[in-house]
């Protein structure tokens, strides 16, 4: 016979099937067939620096049952009843071998499904004998099972309340691999899923809990206890220092050997009290502790005026965008104590954080309150700045030596900027002087950038410097009548900063009263510019409440609006004064009793006084169905100025009815009689689609085009036709110092509501050559009054008045 190289013919009965890969009686050789394993996921710790576990990572692993059938030496293996030893290597006992492997009558049939321990327990002299177990071993486990011990963490029942690390050491210095499988398996050729530690390991104590509990640890769900906002215990932080678990859990390792197994077991632990060395980091474990509102710290500054009962001891916002990403630690780290730990109020921030852009999302509005003086740093109200003011340094004002500047928080000029804009001083000094006036340290006018804003209401002089108001011997200039009551005169009206000195020294002199008379020269608009120079003099201030009226801001050089007042007197035009005083369209032109004047002003391409559009709001209330509208001040508002906001119509509809015919399918409309219909009318009643519009605009005819077709055949219907056309609202008249009433009564009762008003903008006409004219012959040549080509007069000294009409 003849076969080819590592091929076998199969001869029946051979256990195994064949003879390859034959094996003599494997005696001292550990032995096993593929088909008895276990699998199980292992946990392996990863380590970060100095050795603290930062992770874990987890793999599925294959353990193989194995048999060591003799010892090197010849004699059993530990544990192994005589009954059941098959002999050394060199001489095997061949009429053992059924006790543990498949066979029929004494006689092995597969050497492949040995069964060592069960034989134990099924043990019988003979083959179908009388059944007399044999006692499992309860040493030398490792002999066979060695190799079936897992190299990471196993968890019991898939728990990480019983996690197991077999290399595990005791504080002896011997570890649990050194154990025998037994002292805690305790069904042996049962199950692996027994295994008991802590209760079977007498006084035995490990030398580290983390290598077995570390998944519970991560466990966050388990291991993670919160008290309210005092802390959020997070087990697995790399923030803590110190991976001990019996640091802060003292009784732990006794109450491990307590059934059943469950979290609480570890309940009782402290963290401060217990560490070696405290925490060097907070936030993993008290970002709950961060407060939620501004609080307010220990540390305290006085005011010398505007002081409250909250705005002393400095606030803090812990939201700031300056402590994003910061841990508690950079102002808090000396909190951290065994005993007595709280979080100080007298932390310092500007200390620990140097160079913060933002002041005010802690010490003003921006930390959520809404009034200067409480719940935030701002003095309520007028207080002193640091500096003295020039005024005293005249004995003539009767302003006392040593009055200091003061200022308004409450000011639109100051209210919407953040605290450094004008402060230097970032917390606490000990510098003699500005310790405890640390906010004083500051200056507005000097830091200040852009333009006041001067409205006579919410921005003005007299908001913060009514202390320096000279007093009746002060012969100069009468300033009882100056208060600082909103809408009346302010100190802008003849004063501006920085006087006659500069912006380090300046000081209130260099004033300069309402002007005699007023220059207009070089208006530009479009591509044309105004060739004429003239004067005329200043309205009187019997005609207006506040330069805001007329003037933007503090800059009198722009003319916002005008009332013509002065317009009689004091007229000089391109330097010549007027042989007569213009009457303005009263009679018609003449040269010697109404000498040429509006195309001075108004000629083609002005400005025409008025900025196009310029607007500003006000707060106001309006009642529903009245056309009164009330509001703090009056004293910005004219005559004729638009208004719009919730309260002020925006449009007006118009409704009217007629009998008519319609057709089903068909945009033809016939009617009774003759209407008028704008495009874009809306049109219902009986045979109309909804919102159906007029698609032509018609001027008395019987007949119109809808946009879509009607839906049924009517005749001698009434229709119905909505047109609804914007409203522009206007200021008719100004009836007190707090209201005002409108062209149009208000559509909704609001209170506080925010409108918009714009400056009337008169309405030129292309001036030039036209309707037969001569470029440069003044309008009253064909308007004036009782003219063909109308003209109203601007009524002196009031707002929006006067109109033209016609060519």
């Amino acid at each position: 016979m003849t076969v080819a190289r590592a091929s076998y013919l199969a001869y029946l009965p051979i256990p195994g099937g064949d003879w390859r890969g034959g094996v003599p009686y494997p005696g001292d050789t550990l032995i096993g067939p593929a088909d008895q394993y276990i699998k199980e996921t292992e946990v392996q710790l990863i380590r970060g620096t100095g050795s603290l576990v930062v992770g874990t990572s987890a793999s599925t692993v294959t353990l193989y049952n194995q048999m060591l059938h003799s010892t090197a030496s010849g004699t059993p293996p530990a544990g192994m009843p005589s009954q059941v030893y098959p002999g050394p290597a060199a001489s095997p006992d061949g009429t053992k071998c059924w006790h543990c492997h498949p066979s029929s009558n004494g006689t092995v049939t597969s050497f492949l499904e040995g069964r060592f321990h069960s034989s134990l327990s099924n043990y019988s002299a003979t083959p179908g004998g009388a059944v007399t177990p044999l006692p499992q071993p309860s040493t030398s486990c490792t002999d066979c099972h060695g190799q079936m011990r897992p190299a990471g963490i196993v968890e019991k029942s898939g728990s990480d309340l019983q996690a197991m690390d077999h290399s595990a050491a005791f504080t002896s210095g011997t570890t649990v691999a050194q154990m025998n499988c037994a002292s805690c398996h305790q069904q042996p050729g049962n199950t692996w899923t027994d295994g008991v530690f802590h209760a079977l390991i007498g006084s035995a104590t490990p030398s580290d809990c983390v290598v077995c509990h570390y998944p519970l640890m991560a466990d966050a769900a388990k291991a993670d206890v919160a008290s309210g906002t005092r802390f959020a215990m997070k087990h697995a932080s790399t923030q803590l220092a110190i991976q001990k678990c019996d640091t802060c859990h003292a009784t732990a390792l006794s109450m491990a050997k307590t059934t059943p197994v469950a979290a609480s077991l570890w309940q009782g632990g402290a963290l401060h009290a217990k560490v070696p060395a405290q925490p060097t980091l907070c936030l993993d474990c008290h970002s709950v502790s961060l407060p939620a509102s501004a609080t307010q710290s220990g540390v305290s500054y006085r005011f010398a005026t505007g002081g409250t009962s909250s705005n002393a001891s400095q606030w803090m916002t812990h939201s700031a965008p300056a402590l994003a990403g910061k841990d508690c630690a950079v102002c808090h780290l000396a909190d951290a104590k065994a005993s007595g730990a709280v979080w100080s109020k007298m932390a310092s921030f500007h200390a620990a954080m140097p160079g913060v852009a933002s002041c005010s999302v802690c010490h003003g509005l921006g930390n959520g309150s809404t009034t200067p003086g409480t719940n935030n740093n701002l003095p309520s109200g007028l207080t002193n700045s640091s500096t003295l003011t020039t005024a005293s340094s005249n004995p003539t004002t009767g302003v006392p030596a040593g009055t200091h500047d003061q200022i308004n928080h409450a000011d639109v000029n100051v209210i919407g900027r953040d605290c450094n804009a004008c402060h230097t001083q970032l917390g606490p000094s000990n510098t003699p002087g500005i310790q405890g006036a640390e906010w004083a340290q500051a200056s507005f006018h000097a830091k200040f950038t852009g333009p006041l804003i001067m409205n006579g209401t919410t921005g003005r002089c007299s908001n913060c410097h009514m202390n320096v108001k000279p007093g009746a011997n002060y012969t100069a200039e009468d300033h009882s009548p100056f208060t600082n009551a909103s809408g009346s005169q302010d100190c802008s009206s003849c004063h501006a900063w920085p006087g006659t000195g500069s912006a380090a020294a300046p000081n209130w002199l260099g004033a300069a009263g309402v002007p005699a008379t007023v220059t207009l020269t070089g208006w530009s608009s479009g591509t044309s510019i105004t060739s004429n120079t003239v004067t005329f003099a200043h309205p009187s201030p019997s005609y207006y409440t506040s330069c805001a009226q007329c003037h933007a801001g503090s800059n009198f050089s722009t003319i916002i609006d005008y009332n013509h007042d002065g317009l009689t007197s004091n007229v000089t035009i391109n330097g010549v004064t007027t042989a007569a005083q213009p009457n303005l369209g009263t009679s018609k032109y003449d040269a010697s009793t109404n000498p040429t004047f509006c195309v001075h002003c108004h000629n083609t391409g002005s400005p025409w006084i008025s900025k196009t559009g310029l607007s500003f709001t006000i707060t106001a209330n309006t009642t529903s169905g009245s056309t009164t509208v009330t509001t703090a001040s009056t004293a910005a508002l004219t005559q004729g100025m638009t208004i719009s906001g919730v309260g002020i119509p925006s449009t007006t509809t118009t409704t009217t009815t007629f009998t008519a015919n319609t057709a089903s399918g068909s945009t033809t409309v016939t009617t009774a009689s003759p209407v008028t219909l704008s495009a874009g009318t809306v049109i219902s009643g009986p045979g109309i689609p909804p919102n159906d519009t007029v698609a032509t605009s018609v001027n008395s005819a019987t007949s119109f085009i809808l946009t879509a077709v009607a839906t049924a055949t009517a005749t001698g219907v009434t229709l119905t036709a909505t047109r609804t056309t914007p409203l522009t609202v206007t200021i008719k008249s100004i009836t007190s110092s707090t209201a005002f009433v409108v062209s149009s009564a208000a559509n909704a009762t609001a209170t506080g509501t925010t409108l918009t008003v714009t400056h009337f903008r008169i309405r030129q006409a292309a001036i030039g050559n036209h309707g037969g004219s001569t470029n440069g012959e003044d309008c009253t040549s064909c308007h004036y009054v009782g003219g063909n080509e109308r003209l109203t007069p601007p009524t002196l000294g009031v707002f929006g008045t006067g109109s033209i009409s016609g060519n």
